[in-house]
């Protein structure tokens, strides 16, 4: 009974991680991809929409992670997962750069 339960929650849970990505509550959205994980490993989905999240939330090496292992569950993934690493990268760089001029303000 509580398996069939579970199959249930699944869709819904990922339903509403669609949607507070959409809305931009990225922790939310974490959340509930997450628990579908631990539940269902090897739910591509799940990884892909925690590493959108994760990325929204600036946890860049989460998104990485989940990213890369949406790759490995899901080959076909991979030109769409890489570009949005690439996206991680460029936004990291930016972040660095800023950063940078702050200091360089601070100390001169």
């Amino acid at each position: 009974e509580w398996t069939e339960l579970l199959e249930l929650k699944v869709p819904l849970l990922m339903n509403l991680a669609q949607c507070r990505l959409k809305a931009n509550d990225y922790y939310e959205a974490i959340t509930h991809t997450t628990e579908v994980i631990q539940h269902k490993p090897d739910n591509v989905k799940a990884y892909f929409r925690r590493g959108k999240a994760n990325a929204g939330a600036w946890n860049p090496e989460a998104a990485r992670d989940d990213f890369n292992k949406a790759m490995q569950l899901d080959k076909s993934l991979t030109s769409t997962c890489r570009k949005e690493i690439a996206l991680i990268d460029e936004e990291e760089k930016r972040k660095d750069s800023q950063d940078k001029q702050k200091l360089d303000k601070l100390f001169s």
